[in-house]
């Protein structure tokens, strides 16, 4: 992925197991706002945290912290999920 990546906020509805848009290790992001790239591949924590504008990703953590959930870690779907 190259380091013009461009990521913005989409409402994921989904939640679906599938590739971080950024380093590709499969993930299952959450149903809400989520961070992803402007062909709407979602994008974990990690790679968030390198694309994102410290703005963008200020709001996106800021968002999450409220509702309990945000996580700093990388968020790799755990072997054997469903």
């Amino acid at each position: 992925m190259s380091e013009q990546v461009k990521v913005i906020v989409f409402h994921n509805n989904a939640g679906a197991k599938e590739p971080c848009g950024g380093c590709g290790i499969p993930w299952r992001p959450r149903c809400g706002p989520e961070l992803f790239t402007m062909d709407l591949q979602p994008i974990c924590s990690q790679c968030a945290e390198k694309y994102a504008s410290p703005e963008l990703l200020a709001m996106y953590k800021a968002y999450w912290q409220i509702v309990g959930v945000y996580e700093e870690e990388h968020n790799p779907v755990i072997a054997g999920e469903a």
